[in-house]
């Protein structure tokens, strides 16, 4: 009897952790978190916007516009704090995803010199910085003709 009462136990554990994840995948609120608050960033909001990046986002166009613009939001305003979220949480988030966004700047109202720049004066040297600096140098190669 008392292992049946473990086994009940354990196993409603288990199914409560299963299902109350929570699915950053896609998810606009977190974008929208990560927007609203773009002044005021701290560790969390900047790792459950990053987190929202997936490869199932690709045919979704509100999230693919929203969450673009908002990377170069962030990315702008406090650059020095999304590079070592990005840092702290490599395994966990879609990285390549992230600097194929940042290569690809849907609008193009970004002002990629100056989102550069403000990656440029980071002081920590870290491959992350220079991977970012790679890709905002391509997505400038791309609109040297508009």
């Amino acid at each position: 009897m008392k292992q049946q009462i473990i086994f009940i136990i354990f196993n409603i554990l288990i199914g409560h952790n299963l299902f109350s994840q929570i699915n950053y995948h896609c998810n606009l609120e977190y974008v929208k978190q990560a927007d609203i608050n773009s002044t005021k960033l701290n560790n969390k909001l900047i790792k459950e916007f990053l987190l929202t990046f997936h490869k199932d986002c690709s045919n979704n166009v509100e999230y693919i516009e929203y969450s673009n613009e908002t990377l170069f939001e962030i990315l702008n305003s406090n650059p020095s704090l999304v590079l070592q979220v990005i840092n702290d949480n490599i395994g966990k988030i879609e990285y390549k995803l992230i600097l194929q966004a940042i290569e690809n700047p849907i609008h193009d109202k970004i002002d990629l010199k100056k989102v550069k720049a403000n990656v440029n004066s980071v002081e920590k040297d870290s491959k992350i910085k220079r991977d970012i600096i790679s890709a905002l140098n391509k997505a400038l190669e791309k609109n040297k003709g508009t």
